[in-house]
């Protein structure tokens, strides 16, 4: 309950919190999700170059 509480106070939607509830990841967890997506994405952009 508390991470649910957390997420709303730092502003995340109801379906993030759903899905992180979900999910059961860790914040650094999702950072390093988030991390590894922004660079495949730069590394897409690069190929299509």
């Amino acid at each position: 309950m508390k991470e649910i509480r957390k997420g709303f106070e730092k502003g995340l939607s109801e379906e993030d919190v759903e899905l992180y509830v979900k999910v059961n990841m860790t914040a650094r967890q999702w950072k390093k999700l988030e991390i590894c997506l922004k660079e495949i994405k730069i590394m897409s952009i690069f190929e299509n170059i």
